[in-house]
């Protein structure tokens, strides 16, 4: 599975021989939390499209919203309220849930992924994924602390503590300042660990090791500042006709335009360190050079500063760059970096763009590329100069090569000689492709060699190019599986603009361990309960409610929650689920009332109305990601004290109890638990395996409502604004 690689640093390469994205068969209770999960979420989209329909707002012009207005791509902080003309569909939903069936999967290639990630699981090392091949390493512990801290260290420097705590000040004051901000749900300023890359695509790989750093923490503002920056890039491109590319097809079609190609070459220039090399200055020099060509609001200009105040988290403490510009920085990953990148790119092509001929010099992202004559070495070498001059006035390095009549660019080969273009790999990398086995759904394996072949074609000038350089990618997938003999070079055609519908999606999670066909059983139940006569038909029906699977995690999410696990600090303090009640006879929950993130369940009983003997159980179903101490203390409260009877369903019934004198006991259990250490603000394993115990107990006597089956997540509102 590993070899042995470099013995200075214990590193592994390690050899899977198939993709990371391969996805393994999944177990029931993985497959219930994200099935529920998924739900919960259609169903709360389906009650707001029904909401805005009965109260008028359904056609209203949503797609240009107010330009003043950046917060309308947040989603709504509140849960929809229930609708009774979709109660009957939800029922069946959640009833049809419940009976799925499962049955027995295995084949070759699970048995491997299943043995390989059995290793994974229970090794002791952290798995390192290269920075731009698909190659991984393994280290030990003390060996990834000892490269991260090492990167950490070269450019950062320890922040004040409560550096995240002034980064939500300043957020919270923009976002207030918007009429929509107490409806919008906006994270926090997420804290998360920083990890590395290792650049084996380098050079002097592996004699020198080098690692990029990767801050994903960052500020959910950003998704604001993108719309921003979107707007403002697209204007600037369209008026200065500058030749920003997007993707290689856009360099493609810039390269066919090129005329007298036998007369030109190539001048090719990278950006140093683009990202880390952006100040305050550069961005002022590009917002002065965009307000030629487009307004920029005095706020948008604050959205975006404040959005460049990043800090980077290494081992749960805060650090900033270096340098005089306080906590500026432009991460990669973050959600406005990129088109921060176009925005200064566009005034660095303003300027490189006089040294050339109209048209002759494009940009994506850090890499240039430039069409000039040939001429003497001497000639070049004075366009090389001048170029560098105009990066090092903005305040940028470059690398540049010149006098190219052929050259690699993003994923593509061009050739001016030739005239012609081919598909390009990195050396040192290979190209692996999910295995027809993987437990993916059956439409997206059968996409895979009809787009891998649309895109070679796309790469590929004519046949002869497309014969030279795509063997070794139909031949892994002939190793993954898939069928490619009759795949042959084909002109491609542009591609047909499909009809826009406002289209709710289901999103059921895949697994062919699932016997039911839950598409089909989906469909069904739309057809049944949004015929012609609901009154709903005109915006729920086949056409505007339909289902796509999502899919499960796959082997490269495996890897990151083990390493997660392995990098998590040996000092926390330890989860305890004992009790500290002084009469351990009296503990509520029989000696684990310290236990958190837990699934609980409280059984009433009582007597049967009319009789003096029968029993009767009713039994409520809750979490707490707190210890249940405390929950404890707070359903005794709304016990005690009637204007908190309204606080939970549990509450309602004792003093329904209360009120008619009847005597009752309270017994609590655990039910389930769950691992969550950590509070993630796109999935939350502890409400959805409350849905689950919720889903599946007994209706007779279950104090729960359905309504909490789709309800806001309790436990993470902390990370929100």
């Amino acid at each position: 599975m590993s070899t042995w690689f470099n013995p200075e640093l214990k590193m592994d390469k390690f050899n899977l021989n198939y993709s990371l994205k391969n996805i393994p068969v999944g177990s029931k209770q993985i497959y219930y939390t994200r099935l529920y999960d998924m739900a919960s979420k259609f169903i709360n989209r389906l009650r707001w499209k029904a909401y805005h329909f009965r109260e008028n707002n359904e056609f209203e012009d949503d797609s240009n919203p107010e330009e003043e207005d950046h917060l309308y791509q947040y989603p709504v902080r509140f849960s929809a309220p229930p609708c009774d003309d979709l109660a009957r569909f939800e029922d069946d939903l959640f009833d049809a849930l419940k009976t799925i069936k499962f049955r027995r999967q295995s084949n070759a290639f699970q048995d491997r992924l299943k043995e390989d990630i059995k290793k994974i699981t229970s090794s002791e090392k952290v798995f390192v994924p290269a920075d731009k091949t698909g190659n991984m390493y393994t280290v030990s512990k003390n060996t990834y602390d000892s490269l991260v801290a090492k990167a950490v260290h070269k450019d950062y420097k320890k922040a004040p503590p409560s550096a995240d705590e002034d980064i939500n000040k300043r957020a919270s004051g923009i976002i207030n300042s918007y009429k929509s901000a107490n409806k919008k749900l906006i994270p926090k300023y997420e804290r998360k660990e920083t990890f590395i890359t290792i650049k084996d695509h380098k050079p002097d790989f592996p004699t020198t090791i080098k690692c990029r750093l990767i801050n994903p923490a960052k500020t959910h503002i950003g998704k604001a500042c993108k719309g921003i920056l979107d707007r403002i890039n697209g204007s600037i491109r369209e008026k200065s006709k500058l030749q920003q590319w997007k993707n290689t097809t856009e360099v493609i079609n810039w390269f066919e335009q090129i005329a007298g190609k036998e007369n030109k070459c190539f001048i090719k220039y990278d950006i140093v360190d683009f990202y880390p090399s952006i100040s305050p200055k550069s961005i002022n020099a590009a917002i002065k050079f965009a307000r030629g060509f487009v307004a920029i609001s005095p706020k948008e200009e604050e959205i975006l500063f404040h959005c460049c105040d990043t800090i980077l988290f290494y081992k749960n403490e805060p650090w900033m760059k270096r340098g005089d510009d306080g906590m500026f920085d432009v991460p990669m990953g973050s959600l406005f970096g990129a088109e921060l990148c176009e925005l200064i790119g566009l005034l660095i092509l303003s300027k490189i763009g006089k040294v050339f001929q109209s048209g002759m010099c494009g940009l994506y992202r850090d890499d240039g590329l430039a069409v000039t004559r040939k001429s003497k070495r001497c000639n070049l070498i004075k366009t090389e100069n001048q170029i560098r001059s105009i990066l090092k006035e903005t305040g940028f390095r470059i690398t540049i090569e010149s006098g190219l009549a052929a050259t690699d660019f993003l994923d593509v080969n061009l050739d001016l000689v030739h005239n012609t273009y081919s598909p390009y790999k990195k050396p040192n990398s290979r190209t692996k492709y999910v295995d027809t086995s993987s437990n993916h759904p059956p439409h997206v394996l059968k996409a895979i060699p009809k787009m891998v072949h649309g895109r070679l074609c796309r790469l590929s000038k004519d046949e002869n190019a497309f014969d030279n350089n795509t063997s070794d990618h139909l031949n892994e997938l002939r190793l993954s599986g898939h069928k490619v003999d009759d795949l042959g070079y084909k002109k491609p055609e542009r591609s047909k603009r499909s009809r826009k519908r406002k289209v709710i999606y289901f999103h059921p999670p895949f697994c062919n361990s699932v016997r039911t066909n839950l598409s089909r059983v989906f469909r069904h139940l739309v057809k049944k309960h949004f015929n012609p006569a609901h009154r709903l038909f005109k915006i729920l029906n086949k056409n505007t409610i339909k289902v796509s699977y999502s899919c499960l995690p796959n082997v490269k999410d495996i890897i990151s929650a083990h390493n997660k696990k392995i990098l998590r600090d040996a000092d926390a303090t330890p989860r305890t689920s004992g009790c500290n009640c002084r009469n351990k006879n009296e503990c509520p929950l029989d000696g684990h009332c310290l236990a958190d993130n837990i699934i609980y369940k409280a059984v009433v009983s009582t007597k049967k109305d009319g009789s003096d003997e029968d029993i009767e159980n009713f039994s409520y179903i809750g979490s707490t990601s707190l210890t249940f101490k405390k929950r404890f203390y707070s359903h005794k409260s709304s016990f005690s004290k009637e204007d908190l009877a309204g606080s939970t369903e549990l509450s309602k019934f004792i003093w329904s109890l209360k009120r008619k004198s009847k005597p009752f006991t309270l017994k609590w259990e655990i039910i389930n638990k769950s691992r969550q250490s950590r509070k993630n603000i796109n999935f939350c394993t502890l409400c959805n395996l409350e849905r689950l115990a919720i889903a599946f107990a007994k209706k007779k006597n279950l104090l729960n409502r359905r309504n909490e089956l789709i309800a806001r997540c309790p436990h993470n509102r902390k990370l929100f604004f």
